[in-house]
C-alpha cells in the first residue's frame, strides 16, 4: 500500500513512508525482499532500483483495502460508517 501512495519509489522511501504507519522505524533495506516479491509477482516494477506500481498492483491493493474495510466494519468492533466511507473514498482518489 505505501508503494501506491508513493509510487515510484525506493525500497527505502517505502519503507520510510510504512514506518509512519506503524509507528515504528523500519530499516531502510527492511522491505527489499518483500518489494522483490512484489515485483516477481507483476504487482510492481524495478528499474535500476526504482519501484512503480503496475496495474495488477493497483488492482490488488483495491480488493485488499475493500476486503479489509468489509472486514473490519461487519465484527464485533464498528467502525464508524462515515470513517470508513472516507478512508476508502480517499483511497479509492489516490
Amino acid at each position: 500500500m505505501a508503494l501506491s501512495r508513493r509510487s515510484p519509489a525506493t525500497s527505502s522511501e517505502v519503507a520510510r513512508e510504512a514506518s509512519t504507519w506503524l509507528d515504528t522505524p523500519l530499516p531502510p533495506g527492511g522491505l527489499d525482499r518483500a518489494l522483490h516479491t512484489v515485483a516477481g509477482l507483476g504487482w510492481a516494477r524495478l528499474d535500476e532500483g526504482i519501484y512503480t506500481i503496475s496495474s495488477d498492483g493497483t488492482r490488488i491493493i483495491r480488493s485488499c483495502h475493500i476486503a479489509y474495510t468489509r472486514m473490519l466494519g461487519s465484527g464485533v468492533i464498528h467502525l464508524d460508517d462515515a470513517a470508513a466511507r472516507s478512508c476508502a473514498a480517499e483511497f479509492e482518489r489516490s
